[in-house]
């Protein structure tokens, strides 16, 4: 049952980066060019549990090194707020991830502004977990 479930989940994943937008795309090209040292996973499954249910959360980028987690938004996430919200706060409390958002707006009309904001987070997240050998959680949420 493992194997169908991870099956599954990459089989979406693959689907994801299949329907990518513009801004994903655009975002993605610069950050795969580790220009800053970082890696990044795109699509990167979570899995969390909210009140006592297991529930699988996609995020559009992910770096290990800092764990910042990118989310490109469009048009649908004006309709998806509250859900955002809750689905952020489930990901900070348990995985302890700084998540940071850009529109799709900003992402293609000043791409070079949100790579400086992306470097430099994940700059200060590596010196803070390097600081706090991981003994102290970083509230960056409003970043």
């Amino acid at each position: 049952m493992k194997k169908k479930t991870k099956y599954l989940s990459t089989a979406q994943r693959r689907i994801l980066k299949k329907r990518t937008t513009l801004a994903e795309e655009t975002l993605w090209n610069e950050l795969r060019k580790n220009s800053f040292g970082c890696t990044f996973i795109r699509q990167k499954e979570f899995i969390v549990l909210d009140a006592g249910r297991v529930r699988k959360f996609t995020v559009d980028f992910y770096c290990p090194e800092s764990n910042l987690v990118i989310e490109a938004d469009g048009e649908v996430h004006k309709k998806k707020i509250e859900f955002d919200r809750i689905r952020t706060t489930l990901l900070q409390e348990q995985f302890h991830v700084v998540v940071i958002r850009f529109t799709n707006n900003e992402i293609c009309c000043h791409t070079h502004g949100v790579i400086d904001k992306i470097k430099n987070m994940c700059k200060t997240l590596i010196l803070h977990r390097k600081d706090s050998a991981g003994n102290k959680h970083l509230d960056m949420q409003a970043y």
